[in-house]
């Protein structure tokens, strides 16, 4: 019963029982610290461990899970150091969270590091440095693991097609697609949201049309993905109607699909009453970040924020996703101090650690501003190595406020990472035009 609570994240549910129980044995003990890592508890999670008379390997696996999965990777990295000391073997499950919470800090290289000195890879480890490769845009490196992979299995293939997909490259995802030699539902699924997000939508619907012929049911995620692709009212109307033949419009990523389809499509009225009264169960962290992120891209910077108030008062708990989009929207509208204010609460409230994605939109915001001082301070303080996006957003705001010097500086970083970025000999161009004029 107690993993049944942890399993169906009834934390404190799980909790009553585990204090109910006399003397606990360590398997209920390795729970809670699954449960409290789970929900990001990283310090409650210590403080069962460090209640253990015994710890096996489990333990520890999930005291690094926990840290790595909150992104505090100085202290996983510290457990993950004292477990030989302890004469506690390291395995696969330890090296691939480490490996994980690396890549989520945009940390490649120790990433990339700890992957390769692991003596045994299972699949799943082979499938997060694929991840972790592709969600950075490295395509040409993840593919390298893929061709490495002693084994692939279809979860493998699947992230390379939407990576591919992601990056613009969809010939070689259908490529993949077709050379995949046993498809699941997850296939199909990336393969049409990866042709709707480009913009393909007959492409989605004639994928998703092959799916039938092949025997295959669409389950709720190739659904989505089908909703998702269209680019209109009726292609939406068609779609939905397929759901609720199927039985899956009450669903919540149905719903979810729905807010976001409407909102592309310029509905955002409709969007609204799906996502206020089509939702049925109880709208989650999902639900909300995408009502918020549709809100926020349709220029509607305050409803984005009042729904982001709304969403805490409901006892919802921003993620990360949720965050980077309340900055967006603060970029619209170009509310600086607001932004700082979600940033600071994102660290002091939630324990939500920034990734680059949120210092870039910072950037991006203070650049709008004419704040270039400002935001050349908060690209150079950030806990990352600036990629070249970062370097572009930093060059296009001292392009346009005149910022010749911190430009050039911006110009030079990015030709040292990307020497043929074609964005950057038209933002530099521009700037020494403007240059040429003013003298």
């Amino acid at each position: 019963m107690l993993a049944a609570y942890a399993q169906n994240g009834h934390m404190l549910k799980a909790r009553a029982m585990f204090d109910s129980i006399p003397s606990p044995g360590i398997i209920s003990w390795n729970i809670m610290i699954q449960v409290y890592g789970k929900e990001g508890l990283t310090e409650q999670a210590l403080k069962i461990f460090h209640s253990m008379l015994h710890r096996d390997t489990y333990s520890w696996n999930s005291l690094v899970a926990a840290f790595a999965q909150k992104g505090d990777l100085e202290r996983a990295r510290v457990v993950f150091d004292r477990m030989p000391e302890q004469s506690v073997v390291t395995d696969a499950v330890t090296e691939t969270a480490m490996v994980y919470g690396y890549a989520q800090a945009g940390h490649l290289a120790v990433s990339s590091a700890i992957f390769e000195s692991m003596k045994e890879k299972d699949s799943v480890a082979w499938n997060v440095m694929i991840v972790a490769y592709a969600q950075n845009g490295f395509l040409a490196e993840a593919a390298e693991v893929f061709d490495r992979a002693p084994r692939r299995d279809v979860a493998c293939w699947n992230s390379m097609i939407t990576a591919n997909a992601k990056n613009g490259d969809l010939e070689r995802a259908i490529a993949m697609f077709e050379r995949i030699p046993s498809r699941d539902c997850a296939s199909w699924a990336v393969m049409i949201s990866g042709l709707g997000q480009s913009g393909l939508s007959r492409d989605a619907r004639r994928v998703f049309s092959s799916l039938d012929l092949e025997g295959w049911r669409p389950d709720e995620a190739v659904m989505a993905g089908m909703i998702e692709s269209c680019c209109d009212a009726a292609g939406i109307a068609s779609a939905r109607e397929c759901a609720a033949e199927l039985g899956l419009e009450s669903r919540p990523a149905i719903a979810i699909a729905l807010v976001n389809a409407y909102a592309k499509s310029g509905f955002l009225e409709t969007a609204a009453a799906v996502f206020f009264h089509g939702i049925t169960a109880a709208r989650d962290v999902v639900a909300w970040t995408t009502m918020i992120t549709a809100t926020a891209q349709a220029g509607h910077g305050g409803a984005a924020r009042e729904l982001f108030q709304s969403m805490q008062l409901h006892g919802i708990k921003p993620n990360s996703v949720t965050y980077l989009n309340i900055l967006c929207a603060c970029s619209y509208a170009g509310l600086v101090i607001d932004a700082c204010c979600y940033l600071r609460s994102s660290i002091g409230d939630y324990w939500i650690a920034p990734k680059m994605d949120h210092f870039v939109c910072l950037v991006d915001i203070l650049g709008r501003a004419g704040m270039i001082a400002e935001a050349e301070e908060a690209l150079c303080g950030m806990p990352y190595e600036a990629d070249s996006i970062a370097w572009l957003t930093m060059l296009a705001a001292c392009k346009n406020h005149g910022e010749s010097r911190r430009g050039t500086a911006a110009a030079a970083a990015i030709h040292e990472l990307e020497p043929g970025a074609a964005a950057l000999y038209l933002l530099s161009s521009n700037m020494s035009v403007e240059e040429a004029h003013e003298i």
